[in-house]
C-alpha cells in the first residue's frame, strides 16, 4: 500500500512491525488452557491445605482426580474433550441457526460415544464366574471410587477454594496491560482537517481493563482503592510535512472513604465469608466422609458434602432401621430363614402323607380318621405354598434392593452382583449346612417315594408278587444311587456337623461369664423400685418404666445351660451314629437286589417291601428327626452366646460430647456469627458518603515520550459528601437483616434441640433394643422348644400306634412359622442395636475413619467415650450453648494487650428513639399495678420519658408485651442485691 512505502520511506516500518509482533506474542503465550487449569489446582489444593490442618478435622486426601479404575474417569484430554453423542433434531441447531451457518470446527477435538471410562470394570473385584463379589469393605470402597455424589461434594469444596481465591485477589495488585494501533484517514469535509492528511497513530491514554496502556490498582482493608497508569502515544501524520509526535502520560487516583463503603467490616466481608466459608466447607467435607460410609452401610441419609455461606446445616434424624449394606445381609438372612422354614414344611408334609398312607391300609372303626389325616395333609401343603410364595416375594425384593445398592454405589443394575458378608453368619441358629443336608433327605424321600408307589403298584396287579425286569432293574438303581447320597450324607453329619455344634456349645461356655455380666448390669438398672428418682427420670423421658419380667434379665438362667445342651448332644450324637449300621444294610440289600440275585417273585417282592418300601423311608424319617435334633441343639448354642456391644452413655452426656466434636455444630456456630456480622455489614449502607480523593498527572514535553516534566502535571485533592437523606431501600434492607439475625439465633437453638431429639431417641431406641434383645432370645428358645415337642408327639403316636391328633399339622405349621420370625426378630433388634451404635458415634462427632474409609469401631461406650481430660469449661457457662467458647472469650489472641473479651450483658435503657412516642399520653400516670408495694414507690415522671431502671432489661423481656396495649404500660423487674442475695426473694414490678 502507498502508505506502508511512504512510513517505509521514512524508516517507521520497523517500530510498526515490533509493535505488531508484540502484541501478537502477548496474545498467544500469555497462557494456555493447561496452565490456567493446573494453576487452579495448584491454588485450591494450598488453600484447602490451609484450612484443612487441624486434627479435628485432618482432612488428607481432597483431589478431584479421578482415576482409571472409576467409572468416572475421562480418559481424554480435560481441556479439549471430544463431542459427546448429541441428539440429533438438537444436533442441527448447532450446524445452521436461522437460516444462518453455525461453528465450523466443533468436530475439532473429536466425537466419542461413551460418558462414562473405559477400563473401570476390569477393577472390580470380580469371580471366575464374571459375578462381583462383595462384602463390607469392598462396598465402601467401590462407593468411594464410584459415587457421583461422593466426588461432587469433593468438586464442591474445590469450587468453594476457588471462591476464597477470587476474594482474595480483589486485594492483590493487579496489573492490566494492552497496546493498540489504528490508521486514521480523513478528509476536510468530514473532519475540517486539510484534505489529503493521514493519521496513524498506537497507545491510548486511560488504560483499565479491556482498554490499552498499563495500570495498576489495587484495594485496601480501609476501603481504599489506588489506580496507578501509564500510557504514551505514537503519531504519525504523512499528510503535509510528514511529522511525528510522541507523548507518555503517568497518572494516579486514590479514594478513601470515610463513612460508607469504609472499613475493614464492610471491605473485607466478602473474604471473611469465603474464608469462613472454606474452613466450614473442610468441616463437613470430613462429616460428609463420614456420613457416606454410614451411607453405604446402613442406608442413613446423611447431610451434603458443602454448606452454604450463612446457612445452617440441615439435621438429617438418624433411623432406627437398617438400609444399605447391613439391609441386604439382614435380607440375606430372612432368606435362608425362609427356606429352612420351608423346609420343615416339606417334611411335615412328607410325614403326614405317610400317616394318611398307613392309616389306608387299615380298616378304621372311626370313620373321621381317614378325613382328619387327608385334612392334616392339605393344611400342610397349603402352609408349604404359602411360605413358597412368600419366599419369592421376598427375593423379588432382595434383587429390588440390590439393584438400588448398586446405584448408590455408582455401579449400572445390570451388573452381576453378589453379597458375602460373615457380619451375620452367628444368626445362622440352624446351620446352612445342615439345612441343606435336610433339603437332601427331602428330595431323596420324594424320589423313593415315586418309585415305591410304581412297586407297589405292579405288585398290586400281581397278587403281591413282582418279577424281575429290565424295568425294575432301573427302578433298583435309582435307589442304589439314593442309597449312596444317603451314605454321604450320614458321613457327613458324623465329621463336619457334629463337630461344629461342639464347637458352638463349648463357644457358649466361654461367654457365659460376659453374657451374665450384661444381664446384671441391666438387671441392676431395670430391676428396682418405682421411686421418686425413678420416676423422675420417666417423667423426663430419660429412662424406661422398670416394668420387666424378672425372669428375661435374671443371670441364674444361664447357669448350668452349658451341661444341658452337652448332654443333648451327646444323645443326638448317639443317636445319628446308631444309622451307620442300618445304612449299610440297607445299601447291601439293595446292591444285592440290584445284581438279580433274588428271582423268586414272593420273596423278591418281600425284600422289596421290607428294605425299600417300607425301610427306606422309615430309615430316612428316623435319621431326618435326628438331625433336627442336632440342629436344634446348636440353634440353642448359637442363641445363647450371642450378645450385644455395651453402650452406657447417658442423654445429657451425649449432648455434650456432641457439643464438643460435631463438626456440623461448629459450622453452625459459625453460621450464627455470619448472620450476626451482616448486621455491621448492612448497617454501614445507612451512613452518608464521605471520600477523601486525590488525583493526579504528569506528562511529557516535547516529542520526547520519556521526558517527564512537572510543568505538564496537575493534582486534585478533595472532598466528597452525600447526605444520608434518601436511605429508604437501605434501611429496608438493615431491618430485614436484623430480623435475619433474630432468625439465625431460633435456628441455631432449634438445630441444638433436634441434635437432642436425636440423640435422646438413639439412646432411647438402644435401651429399648437390650431389653427387646433378650426377650426375642427367650422366644427364639420358645419356638426351638415347640419344635421339640412337636417332634416328641410324633415319635411317641408312632411307637404306640396312636392317631393323629387333629391339630398336628397347625401345631407343627405354626411351631416352624414361630421359629422362622422367633429368628427375624432375633436377629433384627441386633441389626438395628448396631445401625444405631454406628449413627450414635456419627451423630457424636467421634466416628473415626481409617486411611481407607473404612469406619473404626470403638467397641464399648462408657461414661467417659468422646471426653477428652483437657475438654473442660470454665464454672458458670452454658457447655451445651457455648461449648468451649468461655476459655476463648478471655483469652482471645486476637485481642490487643491488655484488652479483656467478656460475655455481654443485656441492654440497660432503650434508647429514647427506639420507643413509642408518648407525647400524646396523658400527663398523669396510671395507677399502679396490682401488686406494688412500698418498696416500689411511685414517682411523677414527666410525659414521654422513662424512670431509670433498677437493673439491666433485655428486649422483648417477659414485662414488655410485642404489642402494647391502650394505653402503653411498660413493666420492668425491680432487682438488688439482696434480692440476689436471697434465693427467696419475688421480683416485684414496677409500673411506669
Amino acid at each position: 500500500m502507498w502508505f506502508l512505502r511512504r512510513m517505509d520511506r521514512l524508516g517507521l516500518v520497523g517500530h510498526l512491525a515490533v509493535v505488531l509482533t508484540g502484541c501478537l506474542l502477548t496474545t498467544q503465550v500469555a497462557c494456555t488452557r493447561t496452565t490456567y487449569r493446573l494453576r487452579a489446582d495448584a491454588e485450591a489444593y494450598r488453600l484447602i491445605g490451609e484450612k484443612a490442618q487441624n486434627p479435628d478435622w485432618p482432612l488428607e486426601d481432597y483431589s478431584i482426580n479421578i482415576g482409571p479404575e472409576s467409572r468416572m474417569f475421562d480418559p481424554f484430554d480435560p481441556d479439549r474433550p471430544p463431542l459427546p453423542q448429541d441428539d440429533p433434531a438438537s444436533h442441527r441447531l448447532m450446524q445452521y441457526v436461522d437460516c444462518k451457518r453455525g461453528y465450523p470446527h466443533w468436530y475439532a477435538n473429536g466425537e466419542t460415544s461413551r460418558v462414562d471410562g473405559v477400563e473401570w470394570m476390569q477393577s472390580l473385584p470380580m469371580n471366575d464366574e464374571g459375578v462381583v463379589v462383595l462384602d463390607l469393605d469392598q462396598a465402601v470402597h467401590l462407593g468411594l471410587v464410584n459415587s457421583p455424589q461422593y466426588q461432587e461434594a469433593f468438586e464442591s469444596l474445590y469450587l468453594s477454594a476457588l471462591d476464597v481465591s477470587a476474594e482474595r485477589f480483589q486485594f492483590d495488585t493487579q496489573l492490566f496491560a494492552g497496546y493498540g494501533t489504528e490508521y486514521f484517514s480523513s478528509n476536510e469535509d468530514s473532519s475540517g482537517l486539510e484534505a489529503g492528511t493521514t493519521r496513524l497513530s498506537s497507545g491510548k491514554s486511560g488504560g483499565g481493563l479491556g482498554g490499552t496502556g498499563v495500570t495498576l490498582q489495587r484495594c485496601f482493608t480501609t476501603g481504599a482503592q489506588a489506580v496507578v497508569g501509564f500510557a504514551n502515544e505514537f503519531v504519525w501524520n504523512f499528510s503535509g510535512d510528514n511529522t511525528t509526535a510522541a507523548t507518555s502520560l503517568l497518572d494516579f487516583s486514590l479514594v478513601q472513604p470515610l463513612l460508607r463503603e469504609a472499613g475493614r467490616n464492610k471491605v473485607m466481608e466478602s473474604l471473611t465469608q469465603s474464608e469462613r466459608t472454606l474452613l466450614a466447607n473442610v468441616r463437613q467435607i470430613e462429616r460428609f466422609r463420614r456420613g457416606f460410609y454410614l451411607q453405604v452401610a446402613t442406608g442413613r441419609n446423611t447431610s451434603d458434602g458443602t454448606v452454604s455461606a450463612r446457612r445452617f446445616t440441615n439435621l438429617v434424624p438418624a433411623s432406627t432401621t437398617a438400609g444399605g449394606f447391613i439391609s441386604l445381609i439382614e435380607r440375606q438372612q430372612n432368606i435362608r430363614n425362609q427356606r429352612a422354614n420351608i423346609t420343615g414344611l416339606r417334611t411335615n408334609v412328607l410325614q403326614l402323607q405317610k400317616t394318611l398312607e398307613e392309616s389306608n391300609k387299615v380298616l378304621q372303626q372311626d370313620q373321621t380318621v381317614i378325613p382328619n389325616n387327608e385334612l392334616q395333609v392339605a393344611q400342610a401343603q397349603q402352609a408349604l405354598y404359602n411360605a413358597e410364595f412368600s419366599l419369592l416375594i421376598s427375593q423379588n425384593a432382595y434383587q429390588r434392593s440390590l439393584d438400588a445398592f448398586k446405584i448408590r454405589l455408582g455401579l449400572p443394575p445390570h451388573i452381576c452382583l453378589k453379597i458375602e458378608d460373615g457380619l451375620l453368619d452367628q444368626f445362622n441358629l440352624l446351620d446352612p449346612s445342615i439345612v441343606k443336608l435336610q433339603e437332601d433327605i427331602s428330595n431323596l424321600r420324594r424320589r423313593i417315594g415315586i418309585v415305591n408307589e410304581s412297586l407297589l403298584a405292579e405288585m398290586k396287579e400281581k397278587d403281591g408278587t413282582i418279577t424281575w425286569s429290565d424295568e425294575l432293574q432301573t427302578k433298583l438303581k435309582q435307589i442304589q444311587l439314593a442309597g449312596q447320597r444317603l451314605k454321604e450324607i450320614h458321613t457327613s453329619l458324623l465329621t463336619s456337623n457334629i463337630a461344629s455344634t461342639e464347637a458352638d456349645v463349648a463357644r457358649l461356655g466361654e461367654v457365659i461369664p460376659q453374657r451374665q455380666a450384661s444381664l446384671r448390669k441391666l438387671q441392676s438398672f431395670y430391676d428396682v423400685e418405682l421411686d421418686a428418682v425413678v420416676q423422675r427420670q420417666i417423667d423426663c423421658q430419660k429412662r424406661l418404666p422398670p416394668d420387666i419380667d424378672p425372669d428375661v434379665l435374671d443371670p441364674t438362667r444361664l447357669d448350668g445351660l452349658t451341661i444341658d445342651l452337652t448332654d443333648k448332644l451327646k444323645n443326638a450324637i448317639t443317636k445319628l451314629k446308631a444309622h451307620t449300621d442300618r445304612i449299610d444294610a440297607v445299601n447291601a440289600t439293595i446292591t444285592q437286589l440290584s445284581r438279580g440275585e433274588v428271582q423268586d417273585p414272593t420273596q423278591l417282592a418281600d425284600v422289596l417291601k421290607t428294605t425299600i418300601i417300607y425301610g427306606a423311608p422309615e430309615l430316612l424319617s428316623d435319621l431326618e428327626s435326628d438331625m433336627l435334633d442336632l440342629s436344634l441343639v446348636q440353634a440353642r448354642a448359637r442363641a445363647q452366646a450371642i450378645d450385644l456391644i455395651s453402650v452406657n452413655v447417658n442423654m445429657d452426656e451425649a449432648l455434650d460430647i456432641a457439643s464438643r466434636n460435631r463438626r456440623d455444630w461448629m459450622n453452625n456456630r459459625a453460621a450464627l456469627v455470619d448472620n450476626w456480622r451482616q448486621i455491621q455489614f448492612v448497617a454501614n449502607d445507612l451512613e452518608g458518603f464521605m471520600n477523601i480523593v486525590v488525583d493526579g498527572n504528569i506528562g511529557t514535553l516535547g516529542n520526547n515520550p520519556v521526558k517527564f516534566s512537572s510543568k505538564n502535571s496537575s493534582l486534585r485533592v478533595g472532598v466528597q459528601f452525600d447526605a444520608p437523606f434518601t436511605r429508604l431501600l437501605e434501611r429496608n434492607t438493615y431491618r430485614a437483616t436484623l430480623i435475619q439475625y433474630q432468625q439465625a439465633r431460633r435456628d441455631y437453638y432449634t438445630y441444638i434441640d433436634e441434635v437432642s431429639d436425636n440423640l435422646r431417641n438413639i439412646l432411647r431406641t438402644m435401651e429399648l433394643s437390650k431389653l427387646n434383645f433378650e426377650t426375642r432370645r427367650f422366644a427364639v428358645l420358645a419356638a426351638i422348644k415347640q419344635v421339640v415337642l412337636n417332634g416328641e408327639i410324633r415319635r411317641i403316636r408312632e411307637e404306640t400306634g396312636g392317631q393323629q391328633r387333629s391339630t398336628a399339622a397347625r401345631d407343627i405349621v405354626q411351631a416352624l412359622g414361630d421359629l422362622q420370625n422367633a429368628q427375624d426378630s432375633f436377629m433384627g433388634v441386633w441389626v438395628d442395636y448396631e445401625v444405631l451404635r454406628r449413627s450414635l458415634d456419627y451423630d457424636l462427632g467421634t466416628m473415626e475413619l481409617d486411611m481407607t474409609g473404612l469406619w473404626i469401631d470403638p467397641g464399648p461406650m462408657d461414661e467417659n467415650y468422646g471426653r477428652d481430660a483437657s475438654d473442660t469449661c470454665e464454672e458458670g457457662w452454658d457447655t451445651i450453648l457455648a461449648p468451649n467458647d468461655a476459655s476463648y472469650l478471655r483469652q482471645n489472641p486476637f485481642l490487643e494487650e491488655g484488652e479483656m473479651s467478656l460475655p455481654a450483658e443485656p441492654i440497660d435503657t432503650p434508647v429514647q428513639s427506639d420507643q413509642p412516642d408518648l407525647s400524646d399520653q396523658p400527663e398523669t400516670l396510671p395507677p399502679p399495678a396490682q401488686g406494688a408495694t412500698e418498696e416500689s414507690p411511685q414517682t411523677d415522671t414527666p410525659p414521654g420519658t422513662l424512670p431509670e431502671p433498677t437493673s439491666a432489661l433485655p428486649l422483648n423481656s417477659p414485662g414488655q408485651n410485642r404489642s402494647a396495649p391502650d394505653p402503653p404500660q411498660f413493666v420492668r423487674w425491680k432487682e438488688n442485691a439482696a434480692e440476689d442475695r436471697n434465693p427467696e426473694a419475688k421480683p416485684v414490678l414496677k409500673s411506669v
